[in-house]
């Protein structure tokens, strides 16, 4: 049977995204306190600035090692969430290094990527789900994290 595109509205869309920030926000505390649990030179912060946004900082022998800042932000559209590394400030400002959208093809919603240089668009999936997402943004954070 061939298949008919559908029209998203832009509640469908907010409700994606919304759930996509939800769970991205659940895997980095469980990847906070695997992170603690494994090496005992870690620690780690979640610090919730607002219900739409957190920080998440990763400290090695006390010291400040990463900080990242993710957000969900109407500023370009209200179906973005936004990933800063970097000095963070909690109260947020503007800079982004990656952010992620909510798109469709017609059939179906999906998130895509725009990690800025980060990984080659070899690499780079032009459709994931929140899974990946949320995968892809913690490994941005922990990959130069040698113990």
């Amino acid at each position: 049977m061939p298949r008919i595109k559908k029209e998203f509205s832009q509640r469908e869309r907010d409700r994606f995204i919304q759930d996509a920030f939800t769970f991205i926000k659940g895997y980095f505390k469980k990847a906070l306190a695997a992170l603690e649990a494994h090496d005992s030179d870690v620690e780690t912060d979640f610090i919730e600035a607002t219900k739409l946004a957190y920080v998440c900082r990763i400290y090695v022998r006390g010291r400040t090692w990463k900080q990242c800042r993710i957000w969900l932000s109407g500023r370009m559209s209200s179906d973005q969430i936004y990933y800063y590394e970097g000095n963070v400030d909690i109260a947020g400002d503007s800079a982004f290094n990656a952010y992620i959208s909510v798109e469709d093809d017609g059939y179906t919603l999906f998130l895509r990527l725009s990690n800025m240089g980060f990984s080659s668009p070899q690499q780079q999936e032009t459709q994931v789900g929140k899974e990946k997402a949320a995968e892809d943004l913690w490994k941005r954070l922990t990959q130069s994290l040698k113990i």
